[in-house]
């Protein structure tokens, strides 16, 4: 996700063109300065992301609970269906019984 985040950053920002000509010049980079504003800048979005985190969390609870009634309506209905078409199984076969014991 932080990829995604960072090349849509790349994507949006308008380029410059630079200057290349003249004599080149090596630069060195302090590390220690370049690694505090990486810090700097993930920690606020680890916040935000745990926020919604946990609100999302907080929704899915909600989301869960429902499918979960909605889930044991439906097996409790299938049961119900299974249970009617064992009944009138039965009472047929005790009618063709009864029929042929008449018919004797």
């Amino acid at each position: 996700m932080p990829e995604l985040q960072e090349t849509l950053k790349e994507a949006t920002t308008p380029m410059v063109e630079l200057d290349t000509t003249g004599n080149s010049v090596d630069i060195e980079l302090d590390d220690s300065k370049a690694n505090t504003k990486e810090v700097e800048t993930k920690e606020p979005i680890v916040e935000v992301k745990e926020e919604k985190k946990d609100e999302r969390e907080e929704y899915s609870e909600g989301v869960k609970k429902r499918i979960d009634r909605l889930t044991y309506k439906i097996r409790e209905s299938e049961r119900r269906e299974k249970e009617a078409l064992s009944f009138a199984e039965q009472i047929k076969k005790n009618a063709t019984i009864y029929k042929q014991n008449l018919q004797n």
